[in-house]
Formats: structure tokens, C-alpha cells, sequence
């Protein structure tokens, strides 16, 4: 999609809208208030992405984080990353080629691609088989309006939800009947512009509800020396559209997301020479489900239908255009039932047919296809069973066989319990298997002198263990877990200087470490801290590192949000990484990354219980941030998509 029929299709769609807000009955509300539970309650939450069924975050298995719609908002996070790293643990990272297209969970980052973090929206996956993860329309350009929570599971999610929940899986929860409803415009240095729109509808047993973002950065600068010691400068101007659309009437719901991003970026090889600076991606996802729940046989039957589309657009001039497609579709069956009161059976199936190809036209070469067209079939079926001894002690175990049409079969499997005091203690244990086939781009590209592709790849798989303590009162809440992985056969991209890169199953590598999380809320007060710190090591036999991964050995986050006043809330959000290990023999050509600090504000003035006046300040020191080059390996750094300190004002009007 080019910029004019962006433009069109804002205009197209976003006016109207408009217009059914400004004349839709106004609903005054209050504004979303972060001190309204207790971390006691917090506790109680309910959660579905562990054993796709609710219950509450306290009984859930292994180690899950939720990110609350009102934490979203009070530290005015305004993509999709920038909500997720609020999370413990969790890292936005990029490349040359895809600015912030993939999250690190735990220090694992093996490549450009988002291929270890499983995305869901309301249980079903936003998965593309083409790449393996190319999620930066998603991260980039996905609404946040009508987001609930945010689940994040930090270790495997195989034995639930299949190929690529390899290290963690994210879960973008909605509900209709809450979020932000309303309209926010925004206005920025370097020529930020942004827009956003939600809106709902119910009308007794049916619902609709629409939300759309629109975010530009008009001027995004970076300057770095690429593999030759060549200084060049590239703009990372990006535009981002996102709608979602959604409904249900009676057991059915259906859910469509359309998402747009387009960045410069710095070609296909960071080889100043080879692009000029209007190198730039487009990337579009599209998503459909339809899904419905019916009793059947004393239990629950779900069934869901889902459509996933992908489109990268790439323009290296020349011109040396080309594309990525890729359609997949999965057909989810899952039937559960309680066998006794303290007993749950959980049995599934799914199916998925994956087709697409890539081509492009070269200056020289012509016509050239990249991935050849293709057609791949995926099966899957899992089964879990969960008991509740008593009201202290809780025990689940669960397999999925997972079949792709290019490689063996492979069995997962996890066992998890859970004992809880009535002290306010905690405990959980788990051990859980989970694996990741090879892409189609992995196994078949073919880029002469660029990188060509192994069709002798075998699946990565995992085996993690976790282990974790919490406290909780009225005020306090912490946690400490203890993680330990060892993956084998990894893929990884590899490249000498001057040479084609290809991808190789890489061998074993082991992580280890600890993560520590902390909530301090007084009683009767308008202030919250939040803290979270993880230590890793990831350790591969024979490598001269001890970070096979490049991801920083610590990441410690702090939140402060207070309310001074009736009117003002401050919310700061700091993130702190240091111990990054740059990959072996790399060229030392740019900026080291140790260490770097980000620091983000957000203020918010509410006028009124429809009306508030906002200002954000992002990378409030400035700081230059620099990450490892994970792709080809054969520089040290790359530097972040967003290095100059932004300031943004805006207004939100709820109705």
C-alpha cells in the first residue's frame, strides 16, 4: 500500500467514525484508576492463556506477567512494544532491516525475526509461517483502545499453542466492555502526529466495537558505520495505521486486525554502498477469526477459525523492489470438561495450511524468486489435565504432538503445581518442552551473495525449568523466580565479511537466572512503585562467550506512578540494560552498548471525567542506545530504532 492510498484509506474510514462519535450519545466516565485493586486482588485476576481457560493468576501454571490496560495508560505507552516492556523481562529489539520487529524473553534473541515469542490475540494466534515472526506491523501499528490486560507467559507455551511459543507467548486480551472509548490526538518534535479511536456499541445480546490508531515520526535520523567502515546516515520516518474491528452476537464473536508500518531501513545488507537512503519496508498483517462456544457432551466446545495474512513490501532503490506474501490458516477445535469438581480434561486439535512465496526485480538480474511458491501443512493435537487437591495444592500436566509437513514430529510436554499458603506465600514449579519448526524463508530462500537458505534445517527445541516464590499483601507484592533452558539445534543466520550468509542448526546453548519482581502500594494512598529485575546467562559449548545470544545479562525496569492532587497523575518508567556481549569476531566499527538507561514520563491532567490534557517524554535523557547486530553478526552494533528524545502533547476525550 503506498502513502497516497494510506492517506485514502484514513480519510476513508477514520472521517466517518468521527463523525458516528461526535454524534453518538455521550457516556461519561472515569478516567482509569491503577490504585483500585489491591495486590491481593491482583492476584486473584483472571487469566486464560496458561490453559486457555480462566482462572486466577495465583493458581495459573509456571510464570505469568499481566500488564493492566491502566498501567498502559498511566506511563503512556503508545505501540504495542512499549506496553509489553513494562512487563518483567521482556525486551524490544531490532535490526537493520525490521526496526523493533521482535521481543527478547529471558536474553533469548536468536535472529531479525520475532521467532521464539508467540503473539495471540484473545487466545488465537497473529502467527506467519513465511518468516517465522515478522511482527513489526503488529508491534508498531497495533490499537491499543480496547485492550483489557496484556498476558505474558516468560518461558514454553508448545504444549498449549504449538510452533514458535519457544520462550514465551503474548496475549492481547480485549474486552468490548471496557477501554478507553473516546478519541486522542497528539502532536510531537521531529513531526510526530498521532490519532486513535475507540468506539463501541451493544444492543442486547449483540456488540460491535471499533478501534484505530494513526502514528507518524516524520523524522527519525540514525548515523552508524556498516560492515565496509563506512559512515552513512539513514531516516527511520515511519507511518502506522491500525484498525481492529470486532463483534458478537450470542456464543459467536468474530475479530479482523489490519495493520501498516512503514520505516526506511538500511537494505537488505548494511552495505552502505549497495541502497540509497529511501531504503525503506512496508509491512502489512492482516488477521481474521471466527469463533464460537457450544455444550457438548457435559462440557465446552470451542471452535475457531483464523486467518493470518503477511505483506512486506521492501523498496531498495535501483530499483530493486521486492515482497514477501505469505496466508495461513488454522482451524482450532478444543473440547473441556470438568470430570469431578476438582477435576478438568482438556483435549484439542488444530490444522493449519500455510501458503506463499517471495520475488523481486533486480537492476541487473531481472525478475528473481526469492522463496519459491509454496504450500505446507501443520497438525497439532494436545491434551491436559488439571486437578485441584485442595485449596492449597494444584497440579496440571499436558502433551501436544506437533507435526509439520518439512520435518519429524515432535512431542512437548509440561507438568506444574502450585501450593499457596494462606499466609499471603506462594510457590510454583514447573518443568515444560516446546519447539520451533523451520521457516519456509530458513529453509528455501535463495539471495546469491546476500543469504541462501537450508533445506536440511532440523526444529529447535527447549526444555526449561521454573521455579518461583511470591508474597503478597494489601501493599506489597514480590517475586523471585528461578529459570534454567537448554535449547538445541538452533537456527542461526551467519555470515563471514564479503560472504553469502545461510542458516545452520547452531547446536546447544544453555540459559540460566533469576528474575525479581516487586509492587509496593501503601494503603490508602495515590502512589505505586514497581520494580522488576532479571539476570541471565546463556552459555554454548565451544563459543568464546557467555552470552551466545547477545542480550544483556541484566534488564532492570522501575515504575513510579502518583497521583498528585485530584487532577494530575505522573507516571516515569525507567529501563536499564547492561552486560550486552556482541557476537564473536565482530567488526567493532560502532558505539558500544554498555551500559544504557531509557527513561520515559508521562503527565496527565484530567480536566474533567471526559476531558484530559497529556505531555510524554520519551528517552528523557537522550541517549544514544546501541543494540548487538544479531542478523549477519559480522559488525558489533546496530543502533535502536528511536534515538533522539521525543516530546509529545495531547488531548483524550472519553464518551
Amino acid at each position: 500500500m503506498t502513502r497516497r492510498q494510506r492517506n485514502l484509506l484514513f480519510k476513508g474510514v477514520c472521517l466517518p467514525l468521527l463523525f458516528l462519535v461526535h454524534t453518538a450519545n455521550a457516556r461519561q466516565t472515569e478516567a482509569p484508576d491503577p490504585f483500585a485493586l489491591s495486590f491481593e486482588e491482583l492476584l486473584d485476576v483472571e487469566v486464560v492463556t496458561s490453559s486457555r481457560r480462566l482462572q486466577a493468576l495465583s493458581q495459573a501454571p509456571g510464570v505469568l506477567s499481566v500488564v493492566s490496560r491502566e498501567q498502559i495508560q498511566a506511563y503512556g505507552a503508545t505501540s504495542l512494544v512499549e506496553a509489553l516492556e513494562l512487563a518483567p523481562g521482556v525486551l524490544g529489539t531490532g535490526t537493520y532491516m525490521f526496526p523493533v520487529n521482535s521481543l527478547s524473553i529471558r536474553g533469548d534473541q536468536p535472529g531479525q525475526y520475532n521467532t521464539h515469542v508467540l503473539i495471540l490475540l484473545d487466545g488465537q494466534p497473529v502467527r506467519e509461517t513465511q518468516n517465522g515472526g515478522a511482527d513489526l506491523a503488529i508491534l508498531r501499528a497495533m490499537p491499543l483502545g480496547g485492550i483489557k490486560q496484556l498476558e505474558i507467559i516468560r518461558g514454553p507455551g508448545s504444549v498449549q499453542y504449538g510452533t514458535n511459543a519457544f520462550s514465551g507467548v503474548v496475549n492481547i486480551v480485549t474486552d468490548p466492555g471496557v477501554g478507553s472509548q473516546g478519541i486522542t490526538t497528539a502532536l510531537g518534535s521531529g513531526g510526530r502526529q498521532m490519532l486513535s479511536l475507540s468506539q463501541g456499541i451493544e444492543r442486547q445480546s449483540a456488540w460491535a466495537t471499533v478501534n484505530l490508531r494513526f502514528f507518524n515520526d516524520r523524522h527519525n535520523p540514525y548515523r552508524a558505520q556498516d560492515e565496509t567502515n563506512q559512515g552513512f546516515v539513514r531516516d527511520f520516518d515511519q507511518q502506522n495505521l491500525g484498525m481492529r474491528l470486532a463483534g458478537g452476537w450470542g456464543d459467536w464473536q468474530f475479530s479482523y486486525l489490519y495493520t501498516d508500518s512503514h520505516s526506511g531501513h538500511g537494505g537488505t545488507l548494511p552495505i552502505a554502498s549497495l541502497f540509497t537512503e529511501q531504503a525503506s519496508i512496508e509491512a502489512t498483517r492482516q488477521w481474521l477469526s471466527l469463533s464460537t462456544q457450544q455444550n457438548l457432551w457435559q462440557g465446552q466446545l470451542s471452535i475457531a477459525l483464523t486467518y493470518n495474512a503477511m505483506h512486506n513490501h521492501y523498496t531498495n532503490p535501483g530499483p530493486q523492489p521486492s515482497y514477501m506474501d505469505a496466508h495461513d490458516w488454522q482451524w482450532d477445535m478444543r473440547w473441556q470438561r470438568d470430570l469431578s469438581a476438582d477435576t478438568t480434561l482438556t483435549l484439542g486439535v488444530e490444522l493449519q495450511r500455510n501458503k506463499g512465496d517471495s520475488a523481486g526485480d533486480h537492476a541487473q538480474s531481472g525478475h528473481i524468486q526469492i522463496i519459491p511458491a509454496y504450500q505446507d501443512n501443520q497438525q497439532r493435537a494436545f491434551s491436559e489435565i488439571a486437578h485441584q487437591f485442595n485449596q492449597r495444592l494444584s497440579l496440571v500436566a499436558g502433551l501436544q504432538l506437533n507435526k509439520a509437513e518439512h520435518g519429524d514430529s515432535h512431542l512437548s510436554s509440561r507438568v506444574s503445581a502450585n501450593y499457596q499458603w494462606q499466609n499471603g506465600w506462594l510457590a510454583k514449579i514447573q518443568y515444560a518442552e516446546a519447539y520451533r519448526a523451520p521457516s519456509m524463508l530458513e529453509q528455501g530462500i535463495a539471495l546469491p551473495g546476500v543469504v541462501m537458505g537450508n533445506g536440511a534445517l532440523q526444529p529447535e527445541t527447549v526444555e526449561t525449568w521454573d521455579a518461583q516464590l511470591a508474597y503478597s499483601s494489601a501493599s506489597f507484592y514480590s517475586a523471585v523466580s528461578l529459570f534454567y533452558s537448554h535449547n538445541q539445534d538452533l537456527i542461526i543466520r551467519r555470515a563471514q565479511p564479503g560472504q553469502t550468509a545461510s542458516y545452520f542448526n547452531f547446536g546447544e546453548q544453555r540459559i540460566k537466572g533469576l528474575e525479581w519482581e516487586s509492587r509496593w502500594q501503601p494503603v490508602d494512598s495515590n502512589m505505586r512503585l514497581e520494580l522488576s529485575w532479571t539476570y541471565q546467562q546463556n552459555l554454548a559449548p565451544g563459543v568464546n562467550t557467555d552470552n551466545a545470544s547477545s542480550m544483556p545479562r541484566h534488564l532492570l525496569k522501575l515504575g513510579w506512578i502518583q497521583t498528585l492532587g485530584d487532577n494530575l497523575q505522573l507516571g516515569v518508567h525507567m529501563q536499564h540494560v547492561r552486560g550486552w556481549q556482541n557476537p564473536p569476531g565482530a567488526l567493532p566499527y560502532n558505539p558500544l552498548t554498555n551500559p544504557q538507561t531509557g527513561v520515559n514520563a508521562h503527565l496527565n491532567y484530567h480536566v474533567n471525567a471526559c476531558l484530559s490534557l497529556w505531555l510524554d517524554v520519551d528517552n528523557v535523557f537522550d541517549q544514544s542506545r546501541w543494540q548487538p547486530e544479531v542478523t549477519r553478526r559480522v559488525v558489533n552494533t546496530w543502533p535502536y530504532l528511536e534515538q533522539q528524545r521525543q516530546l509529545t502533547a495531547g488531548i483524550d476525550w472519553r464518551f
